[in-house]
């Protein structure tokens, strides 16, 4: 499908970080010169992990963003295996010839425009359970939405650097599907709780309708606003965030998810999760704020300092330092994370660590500079 805007940098077309349960390559057809190149996720990765995955077959949309291609292209999609090696998936040669244009049209309201789309992190919230007569509703939720992704350091440092827009879609009812709570809604692209059997886990499947309607906009992250109060939200790395808008503690989610999305940063705390064994102790993780010590030089060895011992006793004369700290990933032995406490591990707002701050800078200025 041939969307009408290229949401990202024209300078930084190939991927240099790695991250992600798959990745793609797009090459030029004729002399087979790598053009483009982009790490993602799937709720499918997450969806084969759990126990129903031995006994049942399900399928997952996907929807992989790339520049528009002046000449015919071969593209190959790769995926990890179990010791986070990249294996070829599959090939296929795309002729730009044969791709209609998107015809979806909606408005869209600039919540934050610091300037050209190119230069910029692009980000496009799309509205979940908000009907028409809850327009308002809509914009007040999205304004501070705005402000809340960008409230921790090191993005409020960087404001500058980002561009929010809010897509105006209505749907049929409000709110969301609960089905702990036999609750069943209408929406424009049905987000859910109890994913993958887990009561806080706020997705959706409805990946190809989510991106006909963002793609109205230029974008590079997808934030998805459900009109609720429970709390709850999800994310993986370049597929979509989502967050509640009415409960509490939304914007600590948010910003926690967006952590996810945005710059692959992982969960650093223990258990909360229906994934038998997420993370291999026997390859290093790709994520960059958490290591199995299988090659830690590749991870913050050389921002920690000379006196603090590896792994580092979770003891309090180590609070507040940079360290390896045993449990994250959800479990409790093998995988480390860099400090004792981060948002990315409890509700901490404003307390991402130096690990997840420097992996979240670099993201920024890939996409802006």
């Amino acid at each position: 499908m041939k969307e009408p805007y290229w949401g990202g940098s024209y300078q930084q077309l190939i991927d240099h970080f790695g991250y992600g349960n798959y990745f793609i390559k797009v090459f030029d057809l004729t002399s087979g010169q790598l053009i483009y190149s982009r790490g993602f996720g799937s709720l499918f990765q997450e969806w084969r992990l759990v126990p129903e995955a031995r006994e049942e077959i399900r399928t997952y949309q996907l929807s992989v963003n790339i520049p528009f291609p002046l000449k015919p292209v071969k593209i190959e999609v790769y995926n990890r295996d179990s010791m986070n090696l990249w294996v070829l998936l599959n090939t296929f040669h795309l002729n730009p010839d044969t791709l209609a244009s998107n015809q979806i049209n909606y408005r869209f309201v600039n919540l934050r425009n610091s300037g050209k789309p190119s230069e910029k992190v692009d980000i496009v919230i799309i509205p979940d359970g908000y009907r028409k007569r809850e327009k308002r509703k809509m914009l007040k939720d999205a304004r501070n939405l705005s402000e809340w992704v960008l409230s921790y350091s090191p993005l409020k440092e960087h404001k500058n650097r980002f561009n929010i827009k809010l897509v105006i879609a209505f749907s049929e009812d409000s709110g969301c599907d609960d089905p702990n709570e036999d609750i069943f809604k209408n929406t424009v692209v049905h987000t859910h709780f109890n994913t993958l059997g887990s009561d806080r886990y706020l997705m959706t499947d409805s990946v190809w309708k989510l991106h006909d309607i963002a793609s109205v906009v230029p974008y590079d992250q997808i934030i998805i606003m459900t009109n609720s109060s429970k709390y709850g939200g999800g994310a993986i790395y370049n597929y979509y965030a989502t967050c509640t808008s009415g409960n509490p503690l939304s914007g600590f989610v948010v910003s926690h998810e967006f952590g996810h999305s945005f710059a692959g940063l992982a969960d650093e705390y223990e258990g909360d999760s229906p994934y038998t064994l997420y993370f291999s102790l026997s390859a290093e993780p790709w994520e960059p704020n958490i290591t199995t010590l299988v090659d830690f030089d590749a991870k913050w060895k050389n921002m920690i300092d000379k006196d603090i011992p590896i792994p580092t006793p979770v003891d309090k004369k180590y609070s507040g330092k940079l360290g390896v700290f045993e449990g994250a990933g959800y479990l409790q032995k093998g995988v480390y994370r860099p400090v004792m406490d981060c948002t990315m591990r409890s509700i901490s707002p404003d307390n991402f660590c130096p690990v997840c701050r420097k992996a979240i800078i670099e993201m920024i200025n890939f996409y802006s500079e």
